[in-house]
């Protein structure tokens, strides 16, 4: 289960190993004081981001970040982090999906749930190759929004 009290200036515990000091010893809370509230690590940019009264804990980001092998989605921390529920919401409504404010929160936390018990599969798939990688990372997210497989065809006969 997801660790919902973590915050991004605190250490992480490493997901593979008990190497987390050394592996995120480079690892540095990205948010930056702008006056604004919002961080730096934001998705959509900042200034664009308008607060929703009815999103619980609009910012909090929730779950474990994942170990990116470049940049993740914050500049200069090789780290993917789960979308706040703000984030979410708002990326939600770009794509013209019905959600509710009061649904935010909650979406955003199941979210984080399938990422991190989707990254904890692949953790232990890649432990039987843990000679060749000790410590693998995740490159990127490709999202197949739209693409159906064939279980859900056999499913809606």
């Amino acid at each position: 289960m997801i660790d919902t009290t973590q915050t991004i200036g605190q250490e992480v515990p490493c997901p593979y190993s008990n190497k987390s000091a050394e592996l995120f010893s480079n690892a540095k809370c990205p948010v930056v004081p702008t006056g604004d509230d919002l961080s730096t690590h934001s998705i959509v940019s900042p200034t664009s981001l308008q607060n929703i009264d009815g999103i619980e804990n609009p910012h909090e980001i929730l779950g474990n970040p994942v170990p990116a092998t470049k940049d993740g989605n914050v500049p200069g921390l090789s780290w993917w982090l789960n979308p706040t529920p703000l984030q979410l919401f708002h990326a939600l409504r770009r794509k013209r999906k019905e959600v509710e404010e009061h649904e935010a929160y909650a979406v955003a936390y199941i979210h984080a749930v399938v990422v991190e018990n989707t990254w904890n599969e692949i953790l232990k798939y890649e432990k039987l190759h843990e000679k060749e990688c000790e410590a693998p990372t995740l490159e990127r997210f490709e999202g197949k929004y739209g693409d159906t497989t064939i279980k859900t065809h056999i499913n809606n006969f």
